[in-house]
């Protein structure tokens, strides 16, 4: 028997207001951008004791899972304090090759 957690269970409740907002963006362009993560990276040499902070660490790039869709993160700078930063690319789904191609076009312009 799967045990329902209130992430999942509120996650289920999300996921049709999720897969609508991605539906209506995807009949104006291709491919969503959005942060990884509402904060950069954690330092390495230092950790967090707030679960608060380390659940809203994957709060962006789980949208995509919920909405069932095809997506890609990359590094795409650093932040003032030398810690990276990255962005999100989601697509519809089977269209990897898209998010490929973003991918590689902020690595080539933006990262250099």
């Amino acid at each position: 028997m799967k045990t329902i957690t209130f992430n999942s269970l509120k996650g289920g409740m999300e996921r049709p207001l999720i897969c609508n907002d991605f539906k209506a963006a995807f009949e104006r362009c291709g491919v969503v951008a959005h942060p990884v993560a509402p904060a950069p990276a954690f330092n390495i040499s230092k950790t967090t004791d707030d679960p608060l902070a380390t659940y809203l660490s994957d709060i962006y790039s789980a949208t995509g899972n919920l909405a069932g869709l095809s997506a890609i993160s990359v590094p795409c700078g650093k932040n003032s304090k030398g810690l990276p930063v990255g962005i999100q690319f989601v697509a519809t789904t089977k269209h990897e090759k898209l998010l490929l191609s973003a991918a590689e076009v902020l690595e080539v312009f933006v990262v250099g």
